[in-house]
């Protein structure tokens, strides 16, 4: 066939007309498989399903969830400013770990604020590690002022989360 007989063939292209919006739900796949929306999206999208009347666990169904992971999902939305900073910049974005983080704020603020002001991404390990010496009152060297005990408890967060 040459270019001529295509040409007429084709008279319109294929196009289907929708009554109504699609599913907000099949948006958020369509959007997961072209780019993956992140945390704070699927936060913000969890908060707007919830806020339109939808119980938790329809919306944790929906999208394939389990209701921890919508709760610490829509937790992100109210995190305080330092740890904000961390997921916006990607150093984590995980809301499990940012939940936990949070919660572990309370308790240890000064250990929390030196591990997110550190350049390592924050893990569950090192969130993990940090409540365990949290627990167990591992310290740093009583004879050290406390800045250097701050960054001497963080390098040793560090190297336990990394398992040295």
């Amino acid at each position: 066939m040459d270019r001529a007989d295509l040409k007429g063939s084709i008279t319109a292209p294929p196009v289907t007309i929708r009554a109504a919006d699609p599913d907000p739900y099949a948006r958020v796949a369509e959007n997961q498989k072209r780019h993956g929306p992140s945390p704070l999206d699927v936060a913000r999208f969890i908060q707007c399903r919830v806020d339109a009347g939808e119980p938790n666990a329809t919306v944790a169904g929906r999208l394939g969830m389990n209701l921890i992971t919508v709760a610490h999902c829509i937790a992100l939305l109210s995190l305080p400013p330092v740890l904000d900073e961390a997921l916006k910049t990607a150093r984590c974005t995980s809301p499990r770990t940012l939940y936990e983080l949070s919660k572990l704020r309370d308790q240890q603020p000064e250990q929390v604020k030196a591990l997110v002001a550190g350049g390592v991404a924050i893990t569950r390990s090192a969130v993990a590690a940090l409540e365990t010496a949290g627990q167990t009152r591992v310290a740093a060297p009583a004879d050290l002022p406390p800045a250097q005990r701050t960054r001497s408890l963080v390098a040793k967060l560090t190297r336990s989360a990394r398992g040295l």
